[in-house]
């Protein structure tokens, strides 16, 4: 896995530098590749130069389309994750509330993306011990995923077991395993039996049985 992402980090970087030399910086196709690059060091834990090109595409996409466009709220959304993967959840916290309100301003489309953003601020106050307002917002992310996604989709149900595990948490046992059986019947439906996605969360349901 390590190789595979060195070799896409060399890639990356070609296709950056050509692009830099023959579009420019600020063309929204480097602003992609910048991107690109930065998805690839925050996925090896390099989260110093994810953040040193995250923020360069992120300025580069504010000049291009301004502030509520979709693109320039991704790169948002992926400098809240690295400062998240940096262990700054108040600073995480900040973007994630920032792009939410932008994208309550802004088009259908854009609202599209919106339970993924809920989903990442739920997980910033999942790991501060703010469990209450993380199964708030899970609880939202799952209906919105329903909305936009359909109720079997991959990412609904993985909303569902993460909502499903923190209602178990809170203190709310029965609420926890309807919801988890629900999730595992549909991942077995979705997914099948032997997936490991479907088997995580039959696990979990059998012990809180």
């Amino acid at each position: 896995d390590e190789e595979r992402w060195l070799e896409k980090e060399s890639v990356d970087k070609r296709v950056l530098a050509l692009q830099e030399r023959v579009l420019g910086e600020s063309h929204p196709e480097t602003t992609s590749s910048t991107m690109s690059l930065a998805a690839t060091f925050f996925q090896q834990g390099r989260s110093d130069k994810a953040m040193e090109l995250a923020i360069r595409a992120l300025e580069m996409r504010q000049k291009i389309w301004g502030e509520k466009n979709s693109y320039t709220m991704k790169s948002k959304v992926a400098v809240g994750m690295i400062f998240h993967q940096q262990g700054l959840y108040h600073e995480a916290e900040a973007i994630y509330s920032e792009v939410l309100n932008l994208q309550i301003q802004g088009s259908w489309l854009e609202m599209e993306t919106r339970p993924y953003v809920i989903d990442c601020l739920a997980w910033t106050y999942y790991v501060q011990g703010r469990y209450e307002e993380a199964e708030a917002h899970l609880d939202s992310a799952w209906s919105l995923h329903q909305e936009f996604d359909g109720g079997q989709h991959p990412d609904t149900l993985q909303a569902l077991h993460q909502l499903a595990v923190i209602v178990h948490m809170n203190g709310r046992p029965e609420k926890g395993i309807e919801l988890m059986q629900t999730c595992v019947e549909s991942r077995r439906e979705v997914l099948g039996y032997a997936h490991p996605l479907t088997n995580v969360s039959t696990l979990l349901l059998e012990g809180w049985k």
